[in-house]
C-alpha cells in the first residue's frame, strides 16, 4: 500500500518479474502479476482512477481463480481472509477520506474528481485542529480493527508515517471505483472475457461518463455498457 512495487510498460517491453515482488506469498504474487496483465488488456490513458481499480479488479480475480484451478483450499481461504482484511482497511480510510472533504467543504466535480472549495469554510488553525482529529480518530479505529484481525499487523507500516492526504488519495486510486467494476464482473456472470469486453467499451467513453457509469453500477443502478 506504500510506494510501487511492479508496473506494466503496456506491451512496450517484456515485463520484468521484479525484486521487489518475487518474495510475496503465492497468492499476492499472482495477483500483482494479474494486475499488471490487466494493464495490457484494457488502459484509458490519463485515468490512474479507473486504470487501477479495473487492474485491481483483475488481480484479486486471477489469483481466485488460479487458486481454485489449483485445488489449493489452504492458500485460497487465507487470501480470501487477506482480501476481507483490505476491505475493511479501504474502508476505514476512504471513510477518513470523505471526512476530510467535508471538513475542508470539497465537493467532486464533473468528472468525479475532488474539486477543492474556493474559499476555506473555517479559519486555518480550525481546519487545521480539524484535520489532526480526523487522523487521530483514523489511527485508533484502525487499532480497534486490528484487534479483530488476531495478531495481524500488516498495515502497521502505512501508519507508520506521517498520514496526509496524499497517502489517502493513493489508497482511493486504487478502490474508488473498485465496487463498480466488481458488480460489472457479477453481471457479466464471472465471465472474465465478457468483463474485459465491457470494461474496454467504458475506456472508449469520456472520463466523466465512464466514471458515472462505475458510481452507477456500484449503486446498482446503471446496466453493463
Amino acid at each position: 500500500m506504500d510506494g510501487v512495487e511492479a508496473y506494466s510498460t503496456l506491451g512496450w517491453f517484456k515485463d520484468p518479474v521484479l525484486n521487489t515482488f518475487v518474495d510475496h506469498p503465492e497468492p499476492e504474487l499472482a495477483e500483482v502479476i494479474f494486475h499488471e496483465l490487466g494493464h495490457q488488456r484494457v488502459f484509458a490513458s490519463g485515468d490512474t482512477d479507473f486504470n487501477e481499480a479495473f487492474a485491481t479488479t483483475v488481480g484479486q480475480t486471477g489469483a481466485r481463480l488460479w487458486l481454485r484451478a489449483a485445488g489449493n483450499t489452504n492458500l485460497l481461504d487465507r487470501y480470501e481472509a487477506s482480501l476481507r482484511r483490505n476491505g475493511q482497511f479501504v474502508r476505514l480510510i476512504l471513510g477518513a477520506r470523505a471526512r476530510l472533504e467535508k471538513i475542508y467543504g470539497d465537493t467532486l466535480d464533473k468528472e468525479g474528481k475532488v474539486k477543492a472549495a474556493r474559499a476555506l469554510p473555517a479559519p486555518a488553525d480550525e481546519l487545521l485542529r480539524e484535520k489532526q482529529r480526523a487522523f487521530d480518530d483514523l489511527r485508533r479505529d484502525y487499532t480497534q480493527l486490528k484487534s479483530q484481525w488476531g495478531g495481524f499487523a500488516g498495515y502497521d507500516d502505512w501508519f507508520a508515517h506521517g498520514l496526509n492526504n496524499a497517502q489517502l488519495n493513493g489508497i482511493a486510486n486504487y478502490y474508488d471505483y473498485l465496487p463498480g467494476f466488481e458488480q460489472l464482473l457479477r453481471l457479466n456472470d464471472g465471465n472474465l472475457e465478457k468483463f474485459y469486453q465491457a470494461s474496454e467499451r467504458l475506456s472508449k467513453m469520456s472520463r466523466e461518463k465512464r466514471h458515472q457509469q462505475l458510481r452507477d453500477l456500484a449503486q446498482g443502478g446503471a446496466r453493463p455498457p
